[in-house]
């Protein structure tokens, strides 16, 4: 038994190498989750033993380490006789719970549109998140599909950005996030430069990404882009800038997020 519990140790520490694609609970939600995991079993975790937990964890997610490796070295804090009955019981259910209880990372799949006057849903999911690490599963559009919202969209954006199609490779784009004032204007084509909103621009920062352009032969330009990128709101006067910066991930992790957006 001795064997099979120090191969099962080992097991969950090597386990917890991985990256994590979620942050870590607190400390109070960590030990709610151990009395969720540990209901029934017959685990005693006293005030003192408690308190050596909550340093532990506390030290551990500080340093960055998994939660299979929290609870490898939780379950050699208990008495000997308690510790095959813990690791059946935290085995995958500590896991499950801290993943379900902490914030998952949102994707945005809507069009960043340079040329055509609606943003509305890209400029709410970006307030929204600001401060946040978000996963981008969208393209930048720079077509043109509407002669008078373009040329009006392009007037009134161009003390923010040139309109023109980035350079394939790319670690910094900023383009303008045009918006109508009045979405009825959208039945019409008698749009004006004063109609058009654009005082909302975005900045991609990426880590030496090359962009594949894409187009439908009608004057329909994309540029497809994905990763992960931290969103933080940056005010200059009265345009409001959203800095996108690209962050590092494994390829597993960029593939998860990529077809769990495609499965939406």
């Amino acid at each position: 038994m001795r064997r099979l519990l120090q191969s099962a140790l080992v097991i969950l520490c090597l386990d917890g190498q991985g990256v994590r694609a979620a942050p870590m609970p607190s400390t109070e939600e960590f030990m709610n989750i151990l009395s969720v995991c540990g209901a029934g079993s017959g685990i005693t975790i006293d005030g003192d033993l408690e308190g050596s937990i909550s340093s532990l964890y506390e030290k551990e997610k500080t340093q960055g380490h998994a939660t299979q490796q929290i609870i490898a070295k939780i379950i050699e804090m208990l008495p000997e006789s308690q510790r095959l009955t813990a690791y059946t019981a935290y085995l995958g259910c500590v896991e499950k719970q801290a993943k379900s209880r902490t914030s998952r990372i949102d994707t945005i799949s809507e069009a960043f549109n340079t040329t055509y006057p609606e943003n509305s849903e890209v400029i709410t999911f970006l307030e929204v998140h600001d401060k946040k690490i978000i996963y981008v599963n969208s393209v930048i559009d720079t077509s043109i599909v509407m002669l008078s919202s373009i040329s009006s969209a392009e007037e009134s954006c161009s003390q923010l950005a040139s309109n023109s199609p980035p350079s394939n490779n790319v670690t910094y784009v900023e383009l303008p996030l045009p918006n109508l004032r009045d979405k009825k204007l959208f039945e019409t084509d008698d749009v004006k430069p004063s109609d058009v909103d654009c005082n909302v621009a975005v900045v991609f920062r990426t880590i030496n990404k090359e962009l594949d352009w894409t187009s439908g032969g009608t004057g329909i330009m994309q540029y497809p882009i994905q990763g992960f990128f931290s969103v933080k709101r940056r005010y200059s006067g009265s345009v409001t800038t959203y800095i996108l910066e690209e962050r590092p991930a494994s390829v597993e992790l960029q593939a998860q997020l990529a077809n769990e957006a495609t499965d939406n």
